[in-house]
């Protein structure tokens, strides 16, 4: 028996779910996390099936919060977070359109925004593995500035 198994049968063998079954539940949910363990028959976003579980048990309602909130300010950040995600990038393009316009990419770190290249396709491939649509987006865009600003700095180095 696995040890998922082993934990799916404690958690369903008991008649009311306690503090000590969400511990349990969220800490395997931090394993698959850490150990990838996407080969599982219920595919990649199974923790998160889990914790919409947990959620609807009373012991543990109040420690997630609905999505859409149902707080007006609250649900305005849940939508704002789109606009900043496309405004964040594009107020750092700034780089990219001195590098472009000036021809010159002297004192640019081709370190710092080659790294941001690799964290950016790790981030990316985390939004869509969560179906995240605001880390998608923002990363996608982040990635984007990145490469031009990659691609200038060899060209005009």
């Amino acid at each position: 028996m696995s040890y998922r198994q082993k934990i799916q049968n404690n958690c369903t063998t008991k008649k009311s779910s306690t503090m000590g079954d969400f511990f349990i539940l969220y800490n395997y949910a931090i394993l698959e996390i850490l150990f990838l363990e996407y080969h599982m028959p219920h595919g990649p976003t199974y923790h998160i099936h889990r914790r919409k579980r947990v959620y609807q048990t009373q012991n543990v309602k109040q420690q997630y919060q609905p999505y859409p909130h149902p707080d007006k300010f609250k649900a305005f950040v849940d939508r704002i977070i789109y606009v900043i995600g496309i405004l964040a990038p594009l107020a750092g393009s700034a780089q990219a359109i001195k590098i472009y316009t000036e021809k010159n990419a002297a004192g640019v770190s081709l370190i710092h925004f080659g790294a941001n290249v690799f964290f950016n396709l790790i981030w990316i491939t985390y939004g869509f593995l969560h179906k995240e649509k605001p880390i998608i987006i923002t990363y996608l865009l982040w990635f984007c500035i990145n490469v031009l600003v990659s691609i200038g700095i060899f060209l005009y180095r």
